[in-house]
């Protein structure tokens, strides 16, 4: 997995995609969290393949094909990472190709990778959307939780807007209620490590590289976008959202994983142990998981107003 420079990728995606398409997409993922920290990370690399662009609004595949094919006429190249051609009409939606560009500059050190928004309320983990460019039929995912992250969007350059840390962390949390066995596709630096443990040791990081008085404060706009993509059942989904962190802290591949995931992202070279891990995770879990899980729990919580 090749380590890129997060201040010199991220305006090179933001100059790739048209001006008047930028108002449709966002980065997420490690890019977008390296880009949020890179003072922290003092001009260090990350290990990460690809660049995770969302594309808004819900279902818009109009969006997505115009950007793609714009992508396209300057030279980006298809990636095939899953052998999977373009599809036809006939196929149905889930076993259609990711939408998936290299650069035009004749490497593969990276790629971006296009992702849609869920709908309100979507109760399926993953749900494709369908996409007809001029080669044929693709899909784009719609992962349940990655609504969160288009609430409070941060500016990055050049128009192209980024992830907030605390809707990534949202995210991420509501995405692994149990560490599983499910792992990444890809090693990181040669061990391929648990996919739970990857995003719930990203959510660590955020609270190693913030203060604990910015954490504190994440918990408003968490209930807000919970409210926001999940107005009838937020409740019940914010209540047990740090249960994937209490896993973690016990298990042993689980913290072993996200310390390596940590150590080769957004923690590189600060010499972080898994008892600093277990550490952050006990404190996060007193300074703003729990306090999150209470007010979801109590009836005394004011209902959501109109979402913005």
């Amino acid at each position: 997995m090749p380590s890129l420079d997060p201040q010199a990728l991220v305006p090179r995606i933001a100059a790739g995609i048209p001006s008047g398409l930028r108002k449709h997409a966002y980065l997420v993922g490690s890019l977008a969290a390296a880009w949020h920290y890179r003072e922290q990370l003092r001009f260090r690399a990350i290990r990460t393949k690809d660049a995770d662009v969302v594309i808004q609004p819900v279902g818009a595949a109009k969006e997505i094909a115009r950007i793609a094919q714009s992508l396209r006429k300057k030279g980006w190249r298809w990636l095939n990472i899953d052998e999977r051609g373009p599809g036809t009409a006939a196929t149905p939606e889930d076993e259609l190709a990711a939408i998936r560009l290299t650069p035009p500059t004749g490497d593969d050190d990276y790629f971006i990778e296009f992702l849609g928004l869920p709908e309100v309320e979507q109760s399926a983990s993953k749900r494709w959307v369908r996409v007809i460019l001029k080669e044929g039929h693709f899909g784009v995912p719609c992962f349940r939780f990655m609504g969160v992250t288009a609430r409070n969007l941060r500016l990055a350059v050049g128009g192209l807007k980024y992830a907030d840390p605390a809707m990534m962390a949202l995210s991420n949390l509501l995405s692994h209620p149990k560490i599983g066995n499910a792992e990444m596709s890809s090693p990181i630096n040669g061990r391929k490590c648990l996919r739970s443990a990857k995003d719930l040791g990203r959510v660590l990081a955020f609270a190693r590289l913030q203060s604990r008085a910015e954490l504190s404060l994440w918990k408003d706009p968490w209930l807000e976008a919970l409210r926001a993509a999940f107005p009838k059942s937020w409740r019940k989904m914010g209540a047990g959202v740090g249960a994937g962190v209490r896993e973690l802290l016990s298990h042993r591949r689980g913290l072993d994983d996200a310390l390596w995931t940590a150590g080769h992202g957004l923690l590189v070279g600060m010499n972080v142990t898994a008892e600093n891990l277990r550490g952050l995770g006990l404190q996060l879990l007193r300074d703003l998981i729990e306090p999150f899980e209470k007010d979801c729990c109590s009836s005394s919580t004011p209902r959501p107003g109109p979402t913005r």
